[in-house]
């Protein structure tokens, strides 16, 4: 089940919308929201600081996925969604990781 939806993303097989709203902008943000506050809870206690860094981080290969998979799923569309789809993806990707 793990394998197939990591695949699909990767050969862009699902739909732009699926992976744009649901993957990335709905479970990537929660994800990335969720790292975020457990890594301040990691960095308020007495725990080495790489581990609140791993725990910050943790979503990262998550949203590269996702980011792949709108990159992927982006060349079924239109110029003009393709490239709004695309630079919306990275955007999400900066902000997801520095958040």
């Amino acid at each position: 089940m793990i394998r197939a939806y990591i695949r699909e993303r990767i050969d862009g097989t699902v739909p732009l919308g699926t992976v744009f709203w649901r993957d990335m902008m709905l479970v990537g943000t929660v994800l990335a929201v969720a790292s975020a506050a457990a890594a301040l809870a990691v960095f308020a206690s007495d725990a080495p600081t790489a581990l609140g860094v791993l725990v910050f981080l943790s979503p990262l290969p998550y949203n590269v996925l996702v980011t792949m998979g709108v990159w992927k799923a982006a060349d079924q569309t239109t110029p003009v969604w393709r490239d709004l789809a695309r630079t919306a993806a990275l955007l999400w990707m900066i902000a997801a990781t520095i958040l």
